[in-house]
This record gives C-alpha cells, structure tokens and sequence, in this order.
C-alpha cells in the first residue's frame, strides 16, 4: 500500500469535509487535526504502537513531506490527540464523509467480536484460562456492500446484544437508504417496521422461524423464499462478512483501551483508516474531481501552466 498517496488523498478529504484545523483558537497550532487524525490512521494501518509510529514517521521523508509537519510529533502528541474528542465527534466526521461520495446507498450490518488482551488464544488456553464474553469488545459495522464503505459504527461490551442498535445506527446514517440485510439476531417486528414504514426500504432482515405475530414480518417471510431475495440476501451477507474479516486482518484482531470510550476511539479510527483504503482504491468519481479541484487552485498548478509553452507560440507544430 502506498502510505504517501493514502495520506494525501487523506487530506483531500478532510479539508472537503470541512473538519477544523485546530480543537480552539489558543491551541499551540503545531499540528493540526488534520495531520494527527492520518498519523493515527497510519498508526492503525501498520499496527505499531504509539512510539513505532513516531519512529516509523520519523524514519519515513516522504510521508512527512505529504503530511506538510515541521517537526515529527512526539508519541504522546498523537495519544492525546486521540482522546481530545469523544467519540460522538468522531461519528460526525464520518457523516460528512459519507455525504460527501454518496447520495444513496444499500446498507447491511452485523457485528463481530475482538479480544481485549494480546495474549494469543493458545497461550491463554495452555495457562488453564477461558475467555468470557465479558472479555470481548463488540464491534458493530455497517457496510455499503456495493464499493464497501462503512456507513457508521458502534462499540459495545460483548455480552450486549446488536439488536437494540440496529435503529439507532440506521439512524445515524444521513442520506436514503434502498435495501437494508441484516442477519436473524435483528429480527424483531420493531426494526422491520423501521426499515420498510420509516426509511423506505427494502427489507433484507432475516426472519426467525415461522412469524406468528407481525405484519411487517409476515410480509418479509413471505419474499423470504424467492430465488432473488436469497441471492440478493446471500450477496450482502457475504459483503459484511468479507469486510470484517479484512478489518482483523488488517487492524488484528486486538483493540486496546482501558474503557469502552477509548475503545471506540480506536474502533472510529480503524474506520476513517479503512474507509480512507476503499477510497485509495476505488475509481470514484467524485473524489477524481475533488483532487483536479484541489490541483486548479494550487499554486503551483498555474506556475507550471504559465512556464509552459503553448501551441499556438510553435507556429501549431
């Protein structure tokens, strides 16, 4: 992966959102939010601690060119920036994110479960240790399964169920929706009444069993058993799947924090991180003409232009 493109389209788009440069006006104003949110981000990515980033920075010219830093920050300098907003702020950058590439979208969610501890699993089970469900740190995502962006998130403790954020984080996301999946664990006649009364959607929910009770899950239970809602269910489904196989992949399958908000401030950086790779690699349009924007009104666009020669001074050979 090229860390210096991803870190400049980065910038790209955190200046397109809007997000401010600084948390106040009597900040230091050495660095800006801008530079340690990609910082943090990169941090992620490599799965280095706080000190191996700076290292890695430090190490690395090219990226502190991209970043535009004078100096490279001090480890200290990027924890604390981490827990500077809570994580409702976090979420905000991840709307305009969002509205700012999409218009519409599809959305599938589910949940998966990361370990708390860095112990691996046959070193805890060879010290004669199990691993409770209080151990575990939920994490709860949902995707775009058409170019795999990750529309909002949640943390949770392992033992809590997903089906009481399901409407919440729908909730959360701020353009219209055109199909909703999710898996059995958020059958309930509440969230399917949400999805079809409310958004407008399609419902790709699961059901559980034979429904007895519910108009709403009656009517899904009938779509249920056509050969199109079955693929279209089975190509979502296998979306999210994919996705949160590759965010352990990519992130581990460990999240540091000492509390549930520090865990959800890592949880929202991994997201800015992955959504910030799947941009890297998509050939989206909008963001092609955000960066010829970006280039037009950059100075040194028009001193290229001016030093160049033109057609017509060649006699148009």
């Amino acid at each position: 992966m090229h860390l210096t493109r991803l870190v400049k389209d980065g910038m790209i788009v955190l200046k397109r959102m809007k997000v401010p440069l600084y948390s106040n006006k009597y900040s230091k104003k050495t660095y800006t939010i801008h530079q340690l949110l990609l910082c943090l981000c990169i941090k992620e990515i490599q799965q280095q601690s706080y000190r191996d980033c700076r290292d890695f920075i430090d190490d690395f010219d090219r990226l502190q060119e991209t970043l535009e830093i004078p100096s490279v920050p001090h480890f200290t300098t990027m924890q604390k920036a981490l827990q500077q907003f809570p994580p409702r702020w976090y979420k905000m950058i991840l709307k305009r994110f969002i509205c700012l590439l999409k218009s519409r979208a599809n959305a599938v969610i589910d949940g998966t479960g990361v370990v708390q501890t860095k112990a691996s699993h046959s070193y805890i089970t060879r010290i004669g240790r199990t691993i409770q469900k209080r151990d575990y740190f939920k994490e709860i995502i949902v995707l775009d399964p058409d170019d795999g962006y990750i529309l909002t998130f949640q943390g949770a403790h392992g033992h809590y169920h997903e089906s009481p954020y399901f409407i919440q984080l729908l909730e959360e996301i701020p353009i219209p929706l055109d199909e909703v999946c999710g898996d059995k664990a958020f059958d309930s006649e509440n969230n399917q009444r949400y999805v079809i009364k409310h958004r407008k959607a399609t419902s790709y929910v699961d059901v559980k069993g034979t429904p007895k009770r519910g108009r709403h899950r009656k009517r899904v239970y009938k779509k249920k058993h056509t050969a199109e809602w079955k693929q279209r269910y089975k190509q979502m489904r296998n979306a999210i799947e994919s996705k949160n196989f590759s965010l352990k992949h990519r992130f581990g399958d460990y999240i540091p924090g000492k509390t549930i908000y520090s865990r959800r401030r890592y949880l929202a950086i991994r997201v800015l991180a992955a959504n910030l790779m799947v941009l890297h690699k998509s050939g989206n349009i909008t963001f092609f003409i955000l960066i010829l924007i970006e280039d037009f009104y950059r100075p040194i666009f028009w001193k290229c232009l001016y030093n160049a020669p033109l057609y017509y001074n060649n006699g148009g050979k």
